[in-house]
């Protein structure tokens, strides 16, 4: 369902921006 979709987006966006800012972190 779109609610779904919408979902899994906003994790997805939630780990992209953590996994930069380790590689920020690490860098």
């Amino acid at each position: 369902t779109l609610h779904k979709l919408l979902h899994w987006m906003k994790e997805n966006l939630l780990t992209e921006r953590e996994e930069l800012f380790i590689q920020a972190d690490t860098v």
